[in-house]
């Protein structure tokens, strides 16, 4: 790739993923966020009794409960809770930089190319970007979790690593597996998958070191009493039969999101004449080139499991943000299969096939960037809408955004001025940005998320008028 070239280009998708980032400077805590606050406030524990007590009553996600008790803090300082999702977003981009970096032969300009142009597919057609990206509470489940799985990942995949490094990677691949069980699995996965590949440069000391982290993180895990007290809660919690309908119907759907992608398949198109054995980390070769239907199999399944942990443990339709904290595992699946396609394509495949160079490549980058601003999808049930979450999140930093950091400053005045009444009414919010905004108070005072919201406050009632 031309390097002046590649650096306009990579300008041109920092460019568009840039509202996502401004978008986090007008987030507002929501439901769980207060949650922490009111335990440890209204009940007068202390962090390690809130963690143990969670340990005990809810589950082992050891990672996950450190990174909430920083809710307090968070919802007390607006700025803070805000620049933590903007650390969060900048991280995951430098992580996917380090993973694809070790991936690709060309060290320079390809590998921020290429790890843009994922999140910004990533980012385009998840269906619930409110809670995976812009809430404190699901960014400490999902996104920090696939920040360390990147950085391990890519950290795996290179030659060799000093001794901070491998300290390093050992604690991110321990806290990897205690945010939530999927992300165990795929801790789990990759590091046995690494145990029993790398090369003789490796050393036998410290592939079963980052084994044993691995393992011990899924004993604390499993240990848990919480979980089964969890599960409880759910009454189809243990009905295997069930959750296995779930996490196939769910996987169709993931499916479905991720195949109506119009710059999906405009990126496959224009990548696939271009991919070349000499663009891949040389050690990957033969992963790469493996028979085309395996690639399916391997990552259907590996996803199916992924969709079958929490319909089990939960009883329910998996959440959308499960579905946004799969889908970078499905895009590089996406990315695996056009790569051994093109690894066994025959050479009256490839000289039928575009290639895209010169002005033929600026339009075709034009096309694609239009395509990442308006298309089409089939909604699961539903209408035929326009999709992507790029324009709405153009739309939303401009046109509502301010207005709704306007109301919820004036919601939270109404609320601090009337802790001696007791009892508040807030006006409902009007358009909130759907981009950001994820669970509000309800008209209901005894909601759950009505009552830990007024107790951070320290009013008795709080509710939304009519």
């Amino acid at each position: 790739m031309d390097k002046t070239f590649g650096i306009r280009l990579l300008i041109f998708q920092l460019l568009l993923l840039l509202p996502f980032l401004l978008l986090c400077f007008f987030v507002w805590p929501s439901s769980d966020d207060y949650y922490m606050g009111f335990m440890m406030h209204e009940n007068g524990e202390s962090s390690f009794e809130v963690f143990r007590g969670l340990y005990r009553n809810w589950g082992g996600r050891y990672s996950t409960l450190l990174g909430a008790l920083l809710s307090p803090v968070v919802v007390n300082h607006l700025w803070f809770y805000r620049l933590l999702l903007a650390v969060a977003m900048v991280l995951l981009f430098l992580a996917v930089r380090w993973f694809w970096s070790a991936v690709l032969a060309e060290k320079e300009i390809l590998p921020g190319v290429v790890a843009a142009g994922f999140l910004l597919l990533w980012l385009q057609v998840i269906p619930g970007i409110a809670d995976g990206f812009y809430w404190h509470s699901g960014v400490v489940v999902y996104t920090w979790p696939l920040i360390l799985f990147f950085f391990v990942a890519g950290a795996l995949l290179r030659p060799a690593m000093g001794i901070a490094m491998k300290i390093a990677v050992g604690l991110a691949a321990f806290l990897l597996v205690g945010f939530n069980e999927m992300a165990a699995l795929m801790a789990l996965l990759m590091v046995v998958l690494y145990v029993f590949t790398a090369g003789k440069v490796r050393s036998q000391e410290h592939r079963w070191w980052l084994l044993l982290a691995v393992a011990s993180g899924i004993v604390i895990l499993l240990l848990s009493p919480g979980n089964a007290k969890r599960m409880e809660l759910f009454t189809e919690g243990r009905n295997i039969g069930q959750a296995v309908k779930i996490s196939m119907v769910s996987l169709l759907k993931l499916n479905g999101i991720q195949l109506q992608s119009m710059p999906l398949w405009l990126v496959g198109v224009l990548l696939f004449s271009h991919l070349r054995k000499e663009s891949f980390n040389t050690k990957l070769y033969g992963m790469l080139r493996l028979n085309p239907l395996w690639v399916v199999l391997a990552v259907q399944g590996i996803l199916l499991v992924m969709f079958f942990i929490p319909a089990w443990s939960m009883g329910i339709n998996p959440p959308l943000r499960v579905y946004n904290f799969l889908t970078p595992l499905w895009l590089l699946g996406f990315g695996w299969l056009l790569i051994s396609l093109r690894m066994r394509a025959g050479e009256r495949v490839m000289e039928s096939w575009p290639v895209f160079r010169g002005v033929g490549l600026k339009v075709m980058l034009v096309v694609i960037a239009l395509s990442f601003m308006v298309h089409f999808v089939k909604v699961p049930g539903g209408d035929l809408v326009i999709g992507g979450n790029v324009p709405r999140a153009w739309y939303d930093l401009v046109f509502r955004a301010p207005d709704y950091n306007r109301a919820m400053h004036e919601r939270e005045r109404i609320i601090r001025e009337a802790l001696a009444e007791g009892r508040v009414e807030v006006p409902a919010l009007q358009n909130p940005p759907r981009t950001i905004h994820f669970l509000d108070i309800q008209p209901d005072p005894g909601h759950w998320i009505n009552g830990i919201v007024a107790g951070h406050y320290g009013v008795e009632e709080v509710w939304v008028g009519e």
